[in-house]
């Protein structure tokens, strides 16, 4: 029998519209400072109030959200934490690879990037920049893109199984046409390079006259989730500075990795 007045039959899509207001209504307790009104969570999300009250029960009845009883206002309840302490160990990548970042951007004087994989896409969480008076800044803290466009996310895709991988640029085939400037044949081609190399390399994937080194941070026996990479113009990347950079970055990563306090 449907509960709260919801009806037991659902429209195509009825389901996740729903997902995406609760998570809506969760980012907006977390950014007004962990509490908030009904009446302003429900204006924030542009819904009836009389649905955000729905919403917000069945977090609440799953510890996703609490209440407190005095004020009736709503903050992040025990199951929020619990999850963000399950997922803290890639929360803070970027606070955790901070000075092999700026190693690698140092010693190089490029563009140093780090990225995390985020389902089908990566999502630039860290920049530093080099001394280079000609900066390549193809990407900022924020953006995303689909896997494989940008130097570090080829790395990614080329970490993992060939199946999944494939099943990826697939279903990425429309984003990949419209903001990496390539095929999906082209990409392929180039996962493949990749594959056989241990490295990424991409040209001109945002920004034309500029070029990537991507390497997949590892992650012991699990597939990677984050990767590093340097950008530089051009010019800038013969073969021999290519194999320096190369060598370069797999031994400050290698040391990043292992200077690192056990996660077992």
């Amino acid at each position: 029998m449907a509960q709260d007045g919801e009806s037991t039959a659902r429209e195509p899509g009825q389901g996740t519209q729903v997902i995406d207001r609760a998570i809506f209504l969760l980012r907006s307790i977390a950014g007004n400072g962990g509490s908030a009104r009904l009446t302003d969570l429900a204006r924030a999300a542009d819904l009836a109030t009389p649905t955000a009250r729905r919403i917000l029960k069945r977090l609440v009845d799953h510890g996703m959200v609490g209440q407190d009883p005095e004020t009736q206002r709503y903050h992040l309840g025990t199951l929020a934490y619990e999850l963000g302490l399950a997922a803290s160990h890639r929360v803070d990548v970027a606070a955790r690879l901070k000075p092999l970042m700026r190693r690698l951007a140092e010693l190089s004087g490029d563009t140093a990037y780090l990225v995390m994989r985020q389902d089908f896409e990566v999502v630039c969480i860290d920049r530093v920049e080099g001394n280079y008076p000609i900066k390549t800044l193809t990407l900022k803290v924020g953006d995303r893109y689909p896997l494989g466009i940008t130097a570090g996310s080829l790395a990614l895709l080329g970490a993992l199984p060939k199946a999944e991988a494939d099943a990826i640029v697939e279903a990425n085939r429309a984003a990949i046409s419209e903001r990496g400037h390539l095929t999906v044949e082209q990409l392929r081609e180039d996962l493949e390079k990749t594959r056989q190399r241990g490295f990424a390399l991409r040209r001109d994937a945002i920004t034309d006259g500029s070029i990537g080194i991507g390497l997949a941070v590892p992650n012991g026996s699990l597939p990677p989730y984050a990767a590093i990479s340097l950008a530089m113009v051009l010019e800038r990347l013969t073969d021999t500075r290519r194999e320096q950079l190369l060598a370069m970055m797999r031994s400050e990563l290698n040391s990043a990795i292992a200077a690192e306090p056990s996660r077992g």
